[in-house]
């Protein structure tokens, strides 16, 4: 991360295509859920899913294990409400929800999310929100009003 004018905090190429393919990967996902929803409840892919992101992840962190130690209790708690609210709480709401509307109306929803964070980064990080970002915020309203129009 570089630091721009006024101090202000600038993401490199690598950043931002690092967001951008977590986007495509959690917009894939609404689908998939959606195809699996039929034939699984909720809690049982919910734990198939997380079942197979622990592995991988246990495996991506074994070399990175010292960083956790330096964790103090109120980090580690930050981590483990993050994990409840942020993966668990998302799947089971999400998939919940798949059973009840289609996969095109849970897509529309999940792009709204983009909109809420920039929203939350204003309010509570007092980020500023630059001609870029409102642009983006302006498409991105087009483009779920052209979703739902059409």
């Amino acid at each position: 991360m570089r630091t721009g004018p006024g101090g202000k905090r600038r993401i490199g190429a690598g950043g931002r295509a690092e967001i951008c393919a977590a986007f495509v990967l959690a917009g894939s996902s609404v689908p998939a859920a959606k195809f699996i929803s039929g034939s699984l409840a909720p809690l049982c892919s919910s734990f198939l899913a997380l079942l197979l992101a622990l592995a991988v992840l246990a495996l991506a962190c074994a070399r990175r294990a010292g960083e956790l130690r330096r964790l103090d209790g109120r980090g580690m708690l930050s981590i483990v409400l993050q994990s409840l609210s942020g993966m668990v709480a998302f799947r089971l709401l999400m998939l919940g929800g798949l059973r009840l509307t289609s996969a095109l109306h849970a897509g529309i929803i999940s792009a709204a999310g983009p909109l809420a964070m920039a929203a939350a980064s204003a309010v509570f990080l007092k980020e500023g929100l630059g001609g870029r970002t409102v642009a983006g915020i302006a498409v991105s309203v087009a483009g779920i009003l052209a979703m739902r129009l059409l």
